[in-house]
Protein backbone atom coordinates (compact mmCIF):
# COMPACT_ATOMS: atom_id res chain seq x y z
CA UNK A 1 0.00 0.00 0.00
CA UNK A 2 1.21 2.96 -0.76
CA UNK A 3 2.44 5.64 2.02
CA UNK A 4 1.11 8.67 2.41
CA UNK A 5 3.25 11.45 3.94
CA UNK A 6 2.85 13.81 6.82
CA UNK A 7 3.63 16.95 4.82
CA UNK A 8 0.37 15.81 2.04
CA UNK A 9 -2.02 15.33 5.04
CA UNK A 10 -0.97 18.53 6.71
CA UNK A 11 -1.87 19.95 3.21
CA UNK A 12 -5.08 18.42 2.94
CA UNK A 13 -6.27 19.21 6.08
CA UNK A 14 -5.01 23.13 5.26
CA UNK A 15 -7.11 22.87 2.43
CA UNK A 16 -10.12 23.40 4.16
CA UNK A 17 -9.09 25.41 7.54
CA UNK A 18 -7.47 27.94 5.74
CA UNK A 19 -9.68 29.21 2.77
CA UNK A 20 -11.19 31.44 5.01
CA UNK A 21 -7.75 33.54 5.57
CA UNK A 22 -6.31 36.44 4.37
CA UNK A 23 -5.05 35.81 0.54
CA UNK A 24 -1.92 36.29 1.34
CA UNK A 25 2.01 34.72 1.50
CA UNK A 26 2.93 33.14 4.53
CA UNK A 27 5.11 35.70 6.41
CA UNK A 28 8.82 34.87 6.01
CA UNK A 29 7.50 32.60 3.13
CA UNK A 30 9.24 32.27 0.03
CA UNK A 31 8.71 30.44 -3.43
CA UNK A 32 11.12 27.48 -4.20
CA UNK A 33 13.90 29.20 -5.92
CA UNK A 34 13.78 26.66 -8.91
CA UNK A 35 9.92 27.51 -9.54
CA UNK A 36 7.88 30.01 -10.32
CA UNK A 37 4.25 29.75 -8.62
CA UNK A 38 0.95 29.36 -10.87
CA UNK A 39 -1.16 32.56 -10.88
CA UNK A 40 -3.43 33.71 -9.21
CA UNK A 41 -1.86 31.37 -5.64
CA UNK A 42 -0.61 32.86 -2.61
CA UNK A 43 1.96 30.88 0.22
CA UNK A 44 -0.16 28.89 3.16
CA UNK A 45 2.24 27.16 4.46
CA UNK A 46 6.05 27.10 4.05
CA UNK A 47 8.74 24.88 5.46
CA UNK A 48 12.82 24.87 5.06
CA UNK A 49 15.19 22.48 6.64
CA UNK A 50 18.62 22.62 6.68
CA UNK A 51 18.89 18.95 6.62
CA UNK A 52 15.92 16.87 6.44
CA UNK A 53 14.31 13.95 4.23
CA UNK A 54 11.06 13.30 2.39
CA UNK A 55 9.75 10.27 0.61
CA UNK A 56 10.04 9.92 -2.77
CA UNK A 57 7.99 7.27 -5.13
CA UNK A 58 10.69 5.90 -7.48
CA UNK A 59 7.93 3.14 -8.55
CA UNK A 60 4.80 1.08 -7.10
CA UNK A 61 5.68 0.59 -3.51
CA UNK A 62 9.10 1.76 -3.59
CA UNK A 63 9.49 4.35 -1.77
CA UNK A 64 13.31 5.93 -0.93
CA UNK A 65 13.84 8.92 1.94
CA UNK A 66 16.41 11.78 0.58
CA UNK A 67 18.13 13.70 2.85
CA UNK A 68 19.65 16.79 2.91
CA UNK A 69 18.28 20.56 2.25
CA UNK A 70 14.62 20.12 2.76
CA UNK A 71 11.76 22.55 1.34
CA UNK A 72 8.13 21.98 2.00
CA UNK A 73 5.70 24.96 0.17
CA UNK A 74 1.39 25.08 0.39
CA UNK A 75 -0.04 26.70 -1.83
CA UNK A 76 -3.95 28.27 -2.26
CA UNK A 77 -6.04 29.87 -4.88
CA UNK A 78 -6.99 33.56 -4.08
CA UNK A 79 -10.26 34.27 -3.81
CA UNK A 80 -10.91 36.31 -6.53
CA UNK A 81 -8.75 34.08 -8.88
CA UNK A 82 -9.80 31.05 -11.14
CA UNK A 83 -8.06 27.72 -9.92
CA UNK A 84 -6.05 25.64 -12.77
CA UNK A 85 -7.06 21.52 -13.19
CA UNK A 86 -4.60 19.56 -11.08
CA UNK A 87 -3.41 18.47 -14.18
CA UNK A 88 -2.48 21.48 -15.54
CA UNK A 89 -0.74 22.36 -11.98
CA UNK A 90 1.38 18.93 -12.17
CA UNK A 91 2.14 19.50 -15.88
CA UNK A 92 3.25 23.03 -15.27
CA UNK A 93 6.00 21.70 -13.29
CA UNK A 94 6.93 19.05 -15.16
CA UNK A 95 7.73 21.08 -18.20
CA UNK A 96 9.48 23.91 -15.68
CA UNK A 97 11.41 20.56 -13.91
CA UNK A 98 12.70 18.75 -17.75
CA UNK A 99 14.37 22.62 -18.69
CA UNK A 100 16.91 21.68 -15.81
CA UNK A 101 17.55 17.93 -16.89
CA UNK A 102 14.30 16.78 -14.64
CA UNK A 103 12.54 14.09 -15.54
CA UNK A 104 9.47 12.23 -14.03
CA UNK A 105 9.97 8.70 -11.94
CA UNK A 106 6.53 8.29 -10.68
CA UNK A 107 3.01 9.27 -11.37
CA UNK A 108 0.16 8.87 -9.31
CA UNK A 109 -3.42 10.26 -9.70
CA UNK A 110 -2.58 13.92 -8.40
CA UNK A 111 1.33 13.75 -7.86
CA UNK A 112 4.07 13.61 -9.46
CA UNK A 113 7.52 12.57 -8.47
CA UNK A 114 10.74 14.85 -10.76
CA UNK A 115 14.44 13.48 -9.77
CA UNK A 116 16.90 16.41 -11.57
CA UNK A 117 20.11 17.30 -11.34
CA UNK A 118 21.17 21.00 -11.85
CA UNK A 119 24.78 21.61 -11.85
CA UNK A 120 25.96 18.70 -10.06
CA UNK A 121 23.59 18.77 -7.79
CA UNK A 122 20.67 15.70 -7.01
CA UNK A 123 17.49 17.25 -6.90
CA UNK A 124 14.01 15.47 -5.21
CA UNK A 125 11.08 17.46 -6.33
CA UNK A 126 7.03 16.09 -5.68
CA UNK A 127 4.17 18.11 -6.88
CA UNK A 128 1.02 17.54 -5.38
CA UNK A 129 -2.67 19.30 -7.00
CA UNK A 130 -5.60 19.40 -4.37
CA UNK A 131 -9.13 19.85 -4.33
CA UNK A 132 -9.66 20.17 -7.99
CA UNK A 133 -6.97 22.15 -8.51
CA UNK A 134 -7.40 24.55 -5.78
CA UNK A 135 -4.50 23.68 -4.05
CA UNK A 136 -0.96 22.54 -4.68
CA UNK A 137 2.42 21.98 -2.49
CA UNK A 138 5.73 21.54 -4.18
CA UNK A 139 8.54 19.55 -1.22
CA UNK A 140 12.12 19.18 -2.63
CA UNK A 141 14.96 17.74 -0.97
CA UNK A 142 18.28 19.04 -2.26
CA UNK A 143 20.49 15.51 -1.51
CA UNK A 144 23.38 16.46 0.83
CA UNK A 145 25.31 14.95 3.65
CA UNK A 146 24.48 16.44 7.29
CA UNK A 147 27.09 19.01 8.21
CA UNK A 148 28.31 17.75 11.34
CA UNK A 149 28.37 20.45 14.02
CA UNK A 150 29.47 17.79 16.93
CA UNK A 151 33.04 16.63 16.33
CA UNK A 152 35.00 14.91 18.56
CA UNK A 153 36.78 16.82 21.63
CA UNK A 154 40.48 15.88 21.98
CA UNK A 155 39.66 13.60 24.95
CA UNK A 156 37.86 10.70 22.66
CA UNK A 157 40.75 11.36 19.64
CA UNK A 158 43.66 10.50 22.18
CA UNK A 159 41.65 7.92 23.65
CA UNK A 160 40.49 6.43 20.77
CA UNK A 161 44.62 6.67 18.93
CA UNK A 162 44.95 4.59 22.11
CA UNK A 163 43.03 1.77 21.61
CA UNK A 164 42.77 1.61 17.74
CA UNK A 165 45.87 3.50 16.26
CA UNK A 166 44.14 5.77 13.99
CA UNK A 167 40.83 7.74 14.42
CA UNK A 168 38.34 9.07 11.74
CA UNK A 169 38.01 13.24 12.00
CA UNK A 170 33.97 13.81 11.88
CA UNK A 171 33.70 17.68 10.33
CA UNK A 172 35.78 17.55 7.78
CA UNK A 173 34.63 19.55 4.61
CA UNK A 174 35.30 19.83 1.13
CA UNK A 175 33.25 20.21 -2.15
CA UNK A 176 32.64 17.81 -4.39
CA UNK A 177 35.69 16.77 -6.39
CA UNK A 178 37.64 19.60 -4.87
CA UNK A 179 40.99 19.28 -2.20
CA UNK A 180 39.88 23.15 -0.60
CA UNK A 181 39.51 22.80 3.08
CA UNK A 182 35.93 24.51 4.15
CA UNK A 183 35.51 26.61 6.53
CA UNK A 184 32.83 24.43 8.37
CA UNK A 185 35.65 22.40 9.01
CA UNK A 186 37.58 24.61 11.35
CA UNK A 187 36.06 22.96 15.09
CA UNK A 188 37.32 19.49 13.69
CA UNK A 189 40.88 20.51 12.47
CA UNK A 190 41.13 22.83 16.38
CA UNK A 191 40.65 19.26 17.96
CA UNK A 192 43.65 17.83 16.39
CA UNK A 193 45.52 20.74 16.96
CA UNK A 194 44.68 20.41 20.74
CA UNK A 195 45.44 16.79 20.76
CA UNK A 196 48.98 17.75 19.65
CA UNK A 197 49.55 20.31 21.94
CA UNK A 198 48.86 18.31 24.53
CA UNK A 199 51.21 15.30 23.39
CA UNK A 200 54.30 17.02 22.29
CA UNK A 201 56.11 14.05 21.24
CA UNK A 202 52.54 12.53 19.05
CA UNK A 203 53.29 12.68 15.39
CA UNK A 204 50.57 11.73 12.79
CA UNK A 205 49.50 10.46 9.64
CA UNK A 206 46.54 12.08 8.28
CA UNK A 207 45.07 10.36 5.54
CA UNK A 208 42.50 10.98 3.23
CA UNK A 209 39.89 8.61 1.77
CA UNK A 210 37.56 8.95 -1.44
CA UNK A 211 34.42 6.69 -2.36
CA UNK A 212 35.11 4.75 -5.67
CA UNK A 213 32.97 7.31 -7.96
CA UNK A 214 36.02 8.45 -11.01
CA UNK A 215 39.36 6.66 -11.45
CA UNK A 216 41.53 4.80 -8.88
CA UNK A 217 44.33 7.43 -10.07
CA UNK A 218 42.02 10.80 -9.86
CA UNK A 219 41.31 9.74 -6.24
CA UNK A 220 44.86 9.01 -5.62
CA UNK A 221 45.74 12.57 -5.95
CA UNK A 222 42.61 13.77 -4.86
CA UNK A 223 42.33 11.94 -1.64
CA UNK A 224 46.24 12.78 -0.85
CA UNK A 225 45.31 16.73 -1.85
CA UNK A 226 42.72 16.71 1.14
CA UNK A 227 45.06 14.95 3.78
CA UNK A 228 47.65 17.72 2.76
CA UNK A 229 45.30 20.50 3.30
CA UNK A 230 44.21 19.36 7.04
CA UNK A 231 48.15 19.23 7.42
CA UNK A 232 48.22 22.56 5.82
CA UNK A 233 45.76 23.98 8.09
CA UNK A 234 47.39 22.85 11.53
CA UNK A 235 50.72 23.96 10.25
CA UNK A 236 49.69 27.91 9.60
CA UNK A 237 46.90 28.26 11.71
CA UNK A 238 47.49 26.30 14.82
CA UNK A 239 51.65 26.18 14.71
CA UNK A 240 51.95 22.59 14.91
CA UNK A 241 55.00 21.50 13.75
CA UNK A 242 55.17 20.20 9.44
CA UNK A 243 57.70 17.59 10.91
CA UNK A 244 55.15 15.96 13.07
CA UNK A 245 52.42 15.43 10.27
CA UNK A 246 52.79 13.32 7.12
CA UNK A 247 49.36 13.49 4.32
CA UNK A 248 48.66 10.25 2.57
CA UNK A 249 46.24 9.37 0.18
CA UNK A 250 44.40 5.97 -0.56
CA UNK A 251 41.73 6.92 -2.43
CA UNK A 252 39.21 4.18 -2.01
CA UNK A 253 42.00 1.42 -1.52
CA UNK A 254 40.21 0.99 2.28
CA UNK A 255 36.64 1.54 2.47
CA UNK A 256 34.82 1.30 5.91
CA UNK A 257 31.40 -0.38 4.25
CA UNK A 258 30.47 -0.91 0.40
CA UNK A 259 30.40 1.50 -1.84
CA UNK A 260 27.81 0.36 -3.93
CA UNK A 261 25.02 3.14 -2.14
CA UNK A 262 25.03 6.56 -1.80
CA UNK A 263 25.18 6.25 2.18
CA UNK A 264 28.17 3.91 2.02
CA UNK A 265 29.97 6.23 -0.51
CA UNK A 266 29.22 9.03 2.28
CA UNK A 267 30.93 7.36 5.04
CA UNK A 268 34.36 6.21 2.55
CA UNK A 269 34.77 9.44 2.23
CA UNK A 270 36.40 10.76 5.10
CA UNK A 271 39.95 12.05 6.79
CA UNK A 272 41.68 9.62 9.47
CA UNK A 273 44.36 10.56 11.61
CA UNK A 274 46.74 7.51 12.69
CA UNK A 275 49.40 7.16 14.81
CA UNK A 276 53.02 7.17 13.65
Amino acid sequence: MKRICTFMLFCVCLMFASLSLANEDLEGSSDHPLFTRMPGFFIDSYQYQEFGNMEFMTGEDQVIEPEGIHTSIAYFIKDDAVSPSEMQILRNHETAAAAIGGKVVYKEPNTIYILAEPQNRKLYIRVSGHNGGEAYSIETVEESRMRQDVVADVSVLQSALGTAGKVIITGIYFDFGESLLKPESDPAVLEIARLLNNNPNLTLHVVGHTDSVGSLETNLILSKARAQAVVQALVENHEIGAQRLKAHGVASLAPVTSNRTKEGQALNRRVEIVDQ
